[in-house]
């Protein structure tokens, strides 16, 4: 028979002999303590005991022996102790011994600077609130969906390597449907995006931006007054759509807002329509304006609010025009600015 001492605050020693319990089940463990002496011992039981029930002795209960499980017993301790048991670890708290650094498992709190260094699957840090890895993926059930990468790609020059991505694991980053390169350069499906958009590139459509100006045209390499192509442009002062045909003559046009070129020193007129396309079969004609006003009490297809008319460098006249008619009646047509306005 073998003896173990422990030293404890209660007591001056507690001493208990060796020996195999004669079951797999569980057992309380108690510090039996003389309540007139300093004597102690370990009592492994099954029978709860409260800590005064006993005329001779204190129990105090200091764990439980848990049954057997996959052959091996696990003492849980009910304070301030740390059980090692084969591959198991129970305690409570691992600290450095400044205590700056520390795990207390009892609270789940981990507090200090934790670092993952290279070899152990690249690198992560947690400083204060800070927190930097090389690749934080994020997902859920074991699919990620979404990635933050700090890690540039081999062949990187430009700055197109991706920083931040969804609808993808990092794997997948560079066809991602939402993704935001180290350049800033942001590539999104199916995006809806409000509030203020400042562009002096890319394309709309099939709209090109370029400096201040919104364009589309249907040649390549040619510009605005090339033949056979159809032009399109918005810019701060005028909005233009322009189709040629087999030369500069042959054209369809209209433009809002400036109509002149600028060295011309004349801003031309508010709106520019014209349809000078070549059409030589017999009974073609061209029509530059059609308006059309209907289905009220009063359609007026073209309402002029002041302004003269003119035709050619000719000005529509103002004035009475008297005539007589066949029964040599008087009659008058009132025309304004050569346009008829009444007639008597």
């Amino acid at each position: 028979m073998q003896e173990l001492t422990l030293s404890i605050r209660f007591a001056s020693s507690i001493t208990f002999p060796l020996r195999s319990l004669p079951d797999d089940g569980f057992r309380y463990v108690y510090a039996v303590c003389s309540k007139t002496g300093t004597d102690a011992l370990i009592e492994f039981t099954q029978e709860k005991i409260k800590f005064d029930d006993n005329v001779n002795d204190f129990y105090f209960l200091l764990g439980v022996l848990h049954s057997v499980v996959d052959d091996v017993r696990v003492l849980s301790i009910t304070i301030g102790t740390t059980t090692i048991n084969g591959a198991l670890i129970r305690t409570g708290t691992i600290s450095s011994l400044d205590m700056q650094t520390y795990f207390n498992l009892d609270s789940g709190e981990i507090k200090g600077k934790i670092k993952f260094l290279n070899g152990s699957d690249g690198f992560t840090s947690i400083d204060g609130g800070l927190l930097m890895s090389e690749v934080i993926e994020v997902g859920e059930d074991g699919d990620v969906n979404a990635f933050v990468s700090g890690k540039t790609d081999v062949s990187d020059t430009t700055g197109v390597s991706v920083r931040f991505g969804a609808g993808a694991d990092y794997a997948g980053r560079n066809t991602a449907p939402f993704r935001v390169q180290q350049n800033g350069k942001m590539i999104a499906e199916n995006a809806e995006i409000r509030g203020k958009i400042f562009a002096q590139s890319g394309e709309i459509a099939d709209f090109k931006i370029e400096g201040s100006q919104i364009m589309q045209t249907t040649t390549f390499n040619g510009g605005p007054w090339t033949i056979y192509s159809t032009y399109t442009s918005i810019t701060s002062s005028s909005i233009l759509y322009r189709t040629i045909q087999t030369s500069v003559d042959d054209i369809k046009e209209v433009v809002f807002g400036t109509t002149s070129a600028p060295s011309t020193g004349f801003l031309g007129a508010m709106a520019l329509i014209r349809n000078n396309i070549i059409d030589p079969l017999p009974g073609s004609r061209n029509v530059a304006l059609r308006l059309e006003s209907k289905n009220a009490a009063n359609s007026i297809a073209l309402e002029i609010g002041a302004g003269d008319i003119a035709i050619g460098s000719r000005k529509g006249q103002s004035g009475l025009f008297q005539y007589r008619d066949q029964n040599g009646v008087t009659q008058a047509l009132e025309f304004e600015k050569g346009i008829l306005v009444a007639h008597s």
